[in-house]
């Protein structure tokens, strides 16, 4: 049996006591996946502490980066590669430090960014911030990045490949509704997740409509309105594994969102897993997911009109219900968790040097067949 190569996995872990988001459940799909799979030996550094909100919160978090980084530099020697992954200001607060610990160690760096606001959050750095990122974690060996409009924006810093959103398939036929009549909304609850517009869109359903709400209410949440309202249930934090038997519960997801950061969120993907269309808003990366007569339909952000327009063709036009909850399912299929840990297999052998273990038949590794990326394809957009 040929030993596969060893690599650093970078990143945060959910934890108890911390609120639990996309990046986190992730990035523990990857670590889960990959050790299960056993084609590559994967160590982990977690990266995940609790927020401090106090005026040190600044030097508290550039302490923490230099802290991975030390842990990076120590553990690094004895690996092959290193993964860094990060939500996009964690990329950029922290990935300068994490590079110049890989360039230290002499290893080979993987820089994935969750999330869709990379580019929004570089904006928003001082020039000399930009450069720093420039120079160094833009510069990684490999960039991987969840949506294909940021590998565009990107792709002239270095090598870029496309890896969306994933999640593990379900282990069960999901359930088949004939029709649509139970909403739910999946999110970290903010504003601009758009949980006010989805309580104001189902006013106007049938009385026998309702929507559950589930999500940790973070600063600025409307607690109140979420507790009040007629025929909506607001579940709070529910642990990332207890989110299929919710989705499996309901007949389609409602993500209205204009948060700034939004890529291709974890509870879209969930839900076409299980069956459910998806009405999305047309916000930065999300029509690259949801397709309309597809798998879902979309929605002009902050438009409760509009929303609930669309909520009703759900509820009243069966048909239009059925043929979604298809095409929800095979794209569900297409984003499965096993398919993003083959392609990152694959990546962390080439930069590497490094073959993949054979502990698992060959037949195995090609089952998601595609070419390894070349040097001089700059920007590898893969489904």
């Amino acid at each position: 049996m040929r030993v596969g190569p060893r690599v650093l996995l970078v990143g945060p872990l959910p934890r108890s006591g911390s609120s639990v988001g996309g990046t986190q459940v992730s990035f523990a799909q990857l670590v889960h996946g990959l050790r299960e799979r056993g084609r590559v030996n994967a160590e982990v550094i977690d990266t995940t502490r609790r927020l401090g909100r106090d005026r040190r919160r600044r030097v508290r978090d550039f302490l923490h980066a230099l802290a991975i980084a030390w842990q990076i530099l120590r553990r690094a020697r004895t690996c092959d590669a290193v993964m860094f992954n990060a939500s996009s200001e964690g990329f950029l607060l922290g990935g300068p430090l994490v590079w110049l610990a890989a360039r230290l160690a002499g290893k080979p760096l993987v820089a994935r960014a969750f999330g869709g606001g990379l580019d929004e959050c570089l904006a928003r750095r001082s020039a000399l911030c930009c450069s720093l990122a420039r120079w160094t974690i833009l510069r990684s060996d490999l960039l991987l990045l969840q949506t294909r409009s940021l590998c565009e924006r990107f792709a002239a810093r270095g090598e870029v490949r496309h890896l969306p959103t994933s999640r593990r398939l379900p282990t069960h036929s999901p359930r088949r509704s004939p029709v649509c009549r139970r909403f739910v909304l999946v999110a970290q609850l903010r504003p601009e997740k758009g949980y006010r517009e989805a309580i104001e869109a189902l006013r106007s359903m049938p009385a026998d409509c309702t929507l559950t709400i589930a999500g940790a209410a973070m600063p600025g949440t409307d607690v109140e309105l979420l507790r009040s309202s007629e025929r909506v249930m607001w579940l709070g934090e529910v642990a990332p594994e207890h989110i299929p038997a919710l989705l499996d519960e309901h007949d389609a997801l409602l993500l209205p969102t204009y948060h700034e950061g939004e890529g291709l969120p974890g509870s879209i993907v969930e839900a076409f897993q299980h069956g459910l269309p998806v009405i999305a808003t047309r916000w930065r990366a999300l029509p690259e997911l949801v397709i309309p007569a597809v798998n879902g339909l979309l929605v002009e952000p902050r438009d409760a009109l509009g929303l609930g327009a669309a909520m009703l063709r759900l509820v009243t036009e069966d048909s239009l219900f059925l043929q979604l909850r298809e095409g929800a399912l095979s794209t569900g299929r297409e984003h499965s968790a096993d398919a993003a840990c083959e392609r990152v297999e694959r990546w962390i052998s080439q930069v590497s040097g490094r073959p993949l273990s054979t502990s698992l038949p060959r037949a195995r590794l090609d089952e998601f067949a595609a070419p390894l990326p070349r040097r001089d394809s700059r920007c590898e957009v893969e489904a």
